[in-house]
């Protein structure tokens, strides 16, 4: 079999780190973890699975999983957050892909999101592709602070398997999660040139979020995931109305 590396950051992911080594174990030959200086069990958890570990402030997720990925000693890497696990499906293709010499550089894979427990199969949220597997050498990550890129030389082809992905367990995540999207969503806005004005305050904090609220929730069908499907039609709202409030501060600084 073709040997495989897996990547992951972590940052006191000490609920959900164990499940994603456990996923992928006696399937790849390595596992390559960044953290982010975590205070809880994180990395206890993660030394009891041998990955090589490193650590790293993080500046962005895209500078961490190129971080990460740049560990790697394996061609071919499979890259999970520390809330996402691989299923076996996945693990199956995964496989045959690695041993395809004919194999395209890099796949998308679906992703199925938990919100609260249920998996969100409406508003936008399945499949909700993400380019997780590829040959190290022919991918690097853009330098976005937010909603990074993987940027790709030659084609991406699609997977059928999934990740899991434990999205928001609780409240506690889904806001804490809101305001580190909006902090990152922030920087990368005033690196644009974006800048606090009564035009931008009504586009982003009134039209676009209201847009948003309608496609998702609406015409996407987020309502009929219940109260979840709701939270994650204002979760997508909220940030978007946080952003521009972090950016107002960075302005006045």
């Amino acid at each position: 079999m073709v040997p495989v590396s897996l990547a992951v950051i972590s940052h006191n992911s000490e609920k959900t780190l164990k499940e994603v080594f456990e996923s992928v174990q006696g399937f790849v030959s390595e596992m390559v973890l960044v953290d982010d200086h975590s205070t809880d069990s994180t990395l206890d958890i993660a030394k009891k699975f041998s990955p090589r570990i490193f650590t790293q402030k993080l500046v962005s997720c895209a500078a961490q999983k190129q971080y990460a990925l740049d560990q790697c000693a394996n061609e071919w890497v499979f890259l999970l957050d520390s809330d996402e696990t691989c299923s076996e499906e996945l693990k199956k293709e995964i496989a045959e892909v690695a041993a395809n010499p004919s194999a395209f550089p890099a796949y998308r894979v679906p992703r199925r999101n938990f919100y609260f427990g249920k998996w969100l199969a409406h508003g936008g949220k399945y499949p909700d592709y993400q380019v997780r597997l590829y040959r190290k050498s022919r991918v690097r990550y853009s330098d976005h602070f937010s909603h990074e890129k993987v940027i790709v030389t030659g084609q991406t082809g699609t997977l059928k398997g999934w990740i899991n992905h434990q999205a928001y367990p609780d409240l506690e995540t889904w806001w804490l999660k809101l305001v580190r999207t909006a902090e990152f969503d922030s920087l990368e806005w005033q690196r644009n040139g974006i800048r606090p004005s009564t035009a931008n305050f009504v586009r982003r904090c009134l039209l676009r979020p209201f847009r948003r609220f309608l496609s998702k929730y609406i015409f996407k069908g987020g309502i009929l995931d219940g109260v979840p499907g709701l939270l994650a039609a204002l979760h997508d709202v909220l940030t978007q109305i946080l952003t521009y409030h972090l950016l107002s501060q960075k302005s006045e600084s």
